[in-house]
């Protein structure tokens, strides 16, 4: 009996306790539920270590390169936004819809093959509103990181997530650096880096709009291992930080993503993209016996999208105002555009060009989209545009327009044409304008997603333009690249700028493509690197800097093989030719009638042609003392600049000089040598093997004729004087 008796006692206590038990499992989703121990992903090449607590990475385990990287910093944590869904019936902005900052809670972490699925539950006061996950998935050395199976629950709506620190740098790890791709490319040793951290740019135009417009890439090592990661979502935030510690600095990058645009005034929008980022692990990865940032950006590179056609690599691409705005006289008739394209065929030695004419349509420039049913009948019309297509071909100019999708106008011109269903809508339901930039009409912003639909205005317009026009080669789209981030709040077709860029603008391009047209726009954007191979406009070097670093030609090195973008816009042709050389960029100026002969060659011979023979050009190393710059570069090729000089710069290509200041000396192609200088000088460049004792000719170059000029032979070096702007051609 006494045995029997302590038995009892312990089955209803046992009872007792597994019932509370029970009883607040049933109520407490509150309750975290973490492994009992960190758990890790090991793959052959790439193992994490995650975080019991939040989830995150801990560290990066890298057997191939027998190092490793740590992951978050200490005292980061993963972060989230919530918002109540929105309520029409609700007056007012309420307190319940401002934005709610809470630290999800890590439910469970799946491991699975080579990727880990870390789940996580978000709760407010006790009730579960929000359940997502996060999976870092492993291919070889990189690891891709995205946003899956959001569940949003109690009325509560997930509008961003912010995982600031992913992978960390510290002093301690050895010479640590970094380095980011904001305005062209960034770079500091952390030791003597300013602590900062990266704020996220919220500009009017561009609600949302990544911080790191250009290339959002963040770079970190320390001399044996690197780390990049690139943030893939188009709307997404770049985070970087540098702080210190007990006189110990850490530098560390993570990521903020939107789930949903929010708004106050109508429902949000889901953004339609799970991408977060790319994070990539390098060692010597171009066997030089040196690990740095160069290798970190040659990855990069390698895996950047093909640039889609080449056929700009030795095209100068310009435009010509034809009618601006609704201007009473046009500034040039189609025919005459003949004169132009002429005076730079003869100023170039017959440079192919593309040739893109604004203002064509009925209205002028900015004036009658979205109607291109009818040429410029001030231009010359259908017969003016033919007859200098006509004219064109035999210096090897293609004539296209200068067009625009984005901008619609409601006027005399596009009656007919213009649909306000196919217009976004502001947050209040309005109609999404712009501004009236031919100085009367304003402009209304399309809806792309909604415009670009299979039988809608958007194709029926595009196959109007390359049937009616025969559109050969390629067609410059105005706006396109640089007004890519757009939501559309209409109610009746939501579309986050996401979705306006891949079901609109992306489908605009693929459109095009298939009929043989390659579309170029404005300014180079992320989201259009392997969609567009040109834009006119590019980085200005004015990234983010408050660490106190110092510029290197980062992206100039990982779009090398991507894209073609241009310098800063701004009045004139020619840019000082070291924006050429250390960003790689050439512009698509816009040129006139009366523009001078002299602002062309200048253009041409020390931007355009060094570029040509340069920008593909792998960097095989970089060095910056204040303000000197040297850049040694593939093919026996190299970069000198001394920014304390004006004309204190150089680059050799394939063993010879062929820029020195303001001058060059360089190949055209296999038959011709450009010499120019914008200063009366004698010039020399080695005679080119295989042509000695050929009979070599040397021509100066005019408007309208060339010209013979001597030259001597001294050295096996040709030899000869050339006039201030006064291009001079060798031919063998």
């Amino acid at each position: 009996m006494k045995k029997i008796v302590p038995f009892i006692l312990f089955l209803i206590l046992t009872t007792l306790t597994t019932s509370v038990v029970s009883a607040k499992n049933k109520n407490a989703g509150s309750r975290r539920i973490k492994p009992a121990k960190n758990v890790t992903l090991n793959t052959k090449l790439v193992g994490i270590t995650f975080d019991r607590k939040d989830g995150l990475p801990v560290k990066y385990e890298l057997p191939a390169l027998k190092e490793s990287f740590k992951g978050k910093e200490k005292g980061q944590t993963i972060k989230i936004s919530v918002k109540k869904a929105f309520d029409k019936n609700r007056s007012g902005i309420s307190l319940a819809r401002k934005d709610t900052l809470i630290i999800p809670r890590l439910k469970k972490i799946d491991i699975s093959g080579n990727q880990a699925d870390v789940h996580y539950e978000g709760y407010s006061g006790g009730l579960k509103i929000v359940a997502f996950t996060i999976r870092y998935a492993v291919n070889d050395l990189a690891v891709s990181v995205t946003m899956e199976n959001v569940s949003e629950q109690n009325g509560y709506e997930l509008v961003e997530i912010n995982i600031g620190s992913l992978v960390t740098i510290s002093q301690s790890d050895g010479p640590a650096w970094f380095a980011h791709g904001d305005g062209g490319g960034y770079y500091a040793d952390l030791a003597v880096a300013k602590p900062s951290v990266l704020n996220v740019k919220k500009e009017i135009d561009f609600p949302c709009f990544p911080n790191f417009s250009y290339l959002p890439l963040v770079m970190m090592g320390n001399g044996k291992i690197n780390s990049s990661m690139e943030v893939q979502g188009y709307i997404s935030n770049t985070q970087l930080e540098i702080s210190e510690s007990n006189g110990q600095k850490s530098a560390t990058m993570g990521v903020k993503s939107y789930y949903r645009v929010e708004s106050e005034l109508t429902s949000s929008l889901l953004v339609g993209q799970k991408e977060l980022c790319r994070i990539d692990f390098t060692g010597d990865y171009d066997n030089n016996k040196k690990t740095d940032w160069l290798d970190a950006a040659k990855e990069v590179r390698d895996r950047m999208p093909v640039i889609p056609t080449h056929y700009f690599d030795n095209r100068l691409v310009w435009i010509i105002s034809g009618q601006t705005g609704r201007a009473k006289n046009v500034t040039i008739t189609f025919p005459d555009i003949e004169k132009v394209i002429k005076k730079i065929s003869m100023l170039t030695d017959g440079v192919p060009q593309a040739v893109y004419v604004s203002g064509w349509t009925e209205g002028g420039h900015d004036t009658g989209y979205p109607n291109v049913s009818k040429l410029n009948a001030k231009m010359g019309g259908l017969q003016g545009y033919n007859q200098l297509k006509e004219k064109a071909a035999p210096y090897d100019a293609n004539i296209s327009f200068d067009d625009n999708y984005d901008d619609q106008y409601v006027n005399e011109f596009s009656k007919g044409f213009y649909d306000e269903k196919y217009i976004s809508r502001n947050e209040d339901g309005s109609l999404m304008k712009q501004r009236a930039w031919n100085g009367m009409d304003t402009s209304y912003i399309t809806g792309m997603a909604k415009y670009m639909k299979d039988g809608g205005p958007g194709m029926e317009r595009i196959n109007l333009t390359c049937q009616k026009y025969d559109l050969k080669h390629s067609e410059l789209i105005d706006a396109l690249s640089w007004w890519s981030i757009r939501n559309d709040w209409d109610t009746s077709n939501p579309a986050s700028a996401v979705i306006n860029l891949r079901d609109g603008k992306f489908k605009l391009i693929d459109e095009f493509k298939k009929r043989g047209v390659s579309i170029i726009s404005e300014l180079q954007r992320y989201p259009f690197v392997g969609k567009l191979a040109l834009t006119v406009d590019g980085p200005q070097g004015d990234g983010w800097n408050d660490f106190e670093g110092t510029q290197i030609p980062l992206q100039h090195l990982v779009y090398s093989k991507s894209m073609i973008y241009g310098q800063n816009g701004g009045d004139g042709i020619a840019r000082d030719p070291r924006i050429t050389l250390f960003e790689n960029c050439r512009r698509g100026p816009w040129i006139g009638e009366n523009t001078a002969s002299t602002e062309i060659t200048n253009y041409y011979f020390l931007n355009f042609l060094p570029w040509t023979k340069l920008h593909t050009l792998d960097i095989l190393a970089f060095q910056r003392n204040g303000q000197n710059v040297e850049m040694s570069l593939s093919k026996n090729s190299s970069v000198k600049i001394d920014y304390s000089k004006d004309e204190s710069f150089s680059a050799v290509y394939n063993g010879a000089k062929i820029m020195d200041g303001n001058s060059i000396t360089c190949p055209i192609d296999n038959n011709r040598i450009a010499f120019y200088s914008k200063k009366q000088q004698t010039l020399s460049y080695p005679i080119p093997e295989g042509i000695y004792g050929k009979k070599l000719k040397a021509k100066a170059l005019f408007e309208d004729r060339t010209e013979n000029v001597p030259f001597e032979i001294v050295n096996g070096n040709i030899v000869l004087t050339v006039q201030a702007c006064r291009p001079v051609i060798i031919y063998y």
